[in-house]
């Protein structure tokens, strides 16, 4: 896949369109609020070398102002909150933190009586999970020993499908864990068309459907760590840097969404 993409500013709304031509080149035009983002794609089956993914992330920012620097690095602050667990853990545990969450039980029953995305209903549960994971130690591979049991007792909590999950486990362990959803899914289908033989050995991660086994899930989990590790390893050994899941994330982001 053959890749030229530019940014400019300006005061532009909110417009996607995609045109094809008769020449097996597509142009693919991205235009959020002050930025417009094209990007010229030709697509050969042969592979080749994969374009910079450098423009797609430099643009993320003004694509999506509500997961931009300033917002990430807030919530990777808050979650050290997490760290500190004897004291997180007694607070939790206590019957004055029983009240409250009981306090708060009428109000997550009505938001998620019209939510299709449920307010998990144990927070006391999902805050032991989450300082669990915060506080563990990242084994190799990553999704395997206290982190896999994690996931697996994550999926029983109302609200928690994979992308949700990523989330939660990429910003307790930023370097260990990518967030996944259907953009990045949406790109990692168009880098494996056009770049088959860089991706040789791995298929398209795909996202489960939600009633699908918790072993299900975390194979999808685990397919999209080892497709993203590629485009982490294909971007350091061709354009240099130090392209994280972060960078990864960000790009594909921008990406997917064209």
């Amino acid at each position: 896949m053959d890749c030229e993409a530019s940014a400019s500013a300006g005061a532009l709304s909110q417009v996607r369109s995609l045109t094809l031509s008769s020449n097996n080149s597509y142009r693919c035009c991205l235009r959020i609020h002050t930025v417009s983002l094209t990007v010229h794609c030709t697509t050969h089956h042969s592979g080749g070398t994969i374009r910079d993914l450098s423009p797609y992330e430099r643009a993320f920012d003004c694509a999506y102002p509500d997961y931009a620097t300033g917002p990430y690095e807030a919530i990777k602050a808050l979650t050290e909150r997490f760290s500190a667990s004897q004291p997180r853990l007694q607070l939790i545990d206590c019957d004055q933190f029983q009240r409250f969450a009981e306090l708060l039980e009428p109000l997550i029953a009505i938001r998620n009586y019209k939510s299709q995305i449920p307010f998990p209903t144990d927070i006391k549960t999902v805050l032991h999970l989450v300082i669990r994971l915060k506080q563990c130690a990242v084994p190799s591979p990553a999704l395997s020993g206290d982190p896999e049991r994690i996931f697996f007792s994550m999926l029983d909590q109302k609200g928690f499908q994979l992308p949700t999950i990523s989330a939660v486990f990429h910003f307790c362990h930023p370097r260990s864990f990518p967030i996944v959803d259907r953009n990045v899914k949406a790109a990692c289908e168009i880098l494996k068309h056009a770049h088959a033989s860089d991706f040789e050995g791995l298929k398209v991660p795909k996202l489960p459907a939600p009633m699908t086994s918790p072993i299900n899930k975390l194979e999808k989990y685990r397919a999209f760590i080892a497709f993203i590790d590629r485009v982490v390893q294909l971007q350091t050994n061709q354009y240099g840097g130090t392209p994280d899941y972060r960078f990864v994330d960000k790009a594909l982001m921008v990406l997917g969404s064209s």
